[in-house]
């Protein structure tokens, strides 16, 4: 077998990186449509999708809901670069404020911070949410909260939070990786605002996340470490999002730099791209289907805890049993108990610290706005009992 064939994704981002330093593609031209790379190149969209998110990781291209990729354009387009502060007004803590978003009239009302995420249902999101209001309201801030399933509600809970007065506000942002408009006004407007679990690539923002890329990176090496190689990965949402593509990249470059074959067919990204309520059923169906198919497939990395259930729904249908048949290992908790211990080997993300260092990060931009920080807080990984050696799992087949 031969494990030397530069995979098809670097192939296509270092044309494409060719194409932007030799001025084929100019600063501010677009380029070709992920269709049209997938026709040219006789590939999937997800080699595409991963190609043109590295050159954005890169600083070269950056993408615009609804309009396309283009290639950076620092006179136009402020990234890798803090945008002039000059002139802008800083707010003192608990005492009113000025927005630069809004008029200059100092805010008069009581001090309250903003906070924008998706509809979520799980425990983990509401252990983020508790924190992020407990740490508001140690450092004196009332909290707003609004949900947001679309882009077109995000920017509303935007503008709806500034008119209600909110001195700053925390974003869970609905897409990491094409820009939601309202967010670059923030940003223009040197409005403080911080981004929880993904960030803008290119674009100097404050963002508190977990270390995703170490946490894709460690769940690959354990599974490699157990000796298995065909490690396929399972992500019921597109990875469009800064976390979910580090998920992925520390996964990728982890089978690559062990010299592991890869192969796009054993990727199934974007079964069910819904934030407020995803298709359990589609879902699995999708995944039974993808699984018949890839039997040669010993464990799997999904990248959100649910769509581990789903694999193992979809693996039982099959007659494939976990772990003695495959080995699943999932970022976050699934929640599923084994005798008072998580049953699924898990990347596990501190929420709490997560929402505390928001809002302290917060506070900090609200008083000196002209810093940025982008700070990882650590993953760990704990094992469960959904993983095991591959040697074991054949023996017992």
């Amino acid at each position: 077998m031969s494990r030397n064939k530069t995979p098809l994704y670097r192939t296509i981002r270092t044309q494409m990186r060719g194409l932007i330093t030799n001025q084929s593609l100019r600063p501010g031209d677009q380029l070709p449509t992920e269709t049209e790379l997938m026709q040219r190149f006789q590939t999937s969209r997800a080699t595409v999708t991963a190609a043109i998110r590295g050159l954005v990781e890169e600083g070269l291209v950056y993408r615009v809901a609804g309009k396309g990729t283009f290639v950076v354009d620092d006179s136009s387009h402020p990234v890798n670069e803090d945008l002039p502060l000059a002139g802008a007004e800083q707010a003192p803590v608990r005492t009113g404020s000025t927005s630069p978003a809004r008029t200059g009239t100092p805010h008069k009302g009581p001090m309250m911070l903003g906070v924008i995420m998706f509809p979520g249902t799980d425990q983990l999101m509401s252990r983020l949410l508790i924190s992020i209001e407990s740490r508001s309201r140690q450092e004196g801030y009332a909290l707003v909260f609004r949900t947001a399933a679309t882009q077109a509600e995000e920017n509303a809970a935007i503008y709806d939070l500034i008119g209600l007065g909110v001195q700053g506000l925390i974003i869970y942002p609905l897409d990491g990786e094409i820009y939601n408009e309202a967010i670059l006004e923030l940003k223009l407007q040197h409005f403080p605002f911080v981004l929880i679990d993904r960030y803008l690539p290119g674009i100097k923002t404050n963002a508190v996340d977990s270390d995703n890329y170490a946490g894709g990176a460690a769940a690959a090496e354990y599974l490699l470490d157990l000796g298995h190689e065909k490690i396929g990965v399972v992500s019921s949402t597109r990875t469009k999002t800064s976390s979910s593509d580090e998920r992925f990249q520390g996964y990728l470059d982890v089978m690559t730099d062990r010299n592991i074959d890869v192969s796009p067919q054993h990727w199934l990204i974007g079964i069910d791209d819904s934030h407020a309520g995803r298709n359990h059923d589609k879902s699995v169906t999708r995944i039974y289907e993808w699984l018949a198919a890839q039997r040669e497939l010993t464990a799997i990395f999904t990248l959100q805890p649910f769509d581990a259930i789903y694999t193992a729904t979809a693996a039982e249908r099959l007659g494939l049993r976990i772990p003695e048949d495959i080995s699943v290992i999932s970022f976050d908790n699934p929640g599923i108990l084994d005798l008072h211990k998580p049953f699924f080997t898990h990347i596990e993300q501190d929420f709490e610290q997560i929402g505390q260092t928001a809002v302290e990060l917060l506070i900090h931009a609200i008083e000196n706005a002209s810093q940025t920080q982008q700070l990882h807080i650590p993953v760990r990984l704990l094992e469960g009992r959904s993983a095991r050696a591959l040697a074991v799992q054949r023996s017992r087949t």
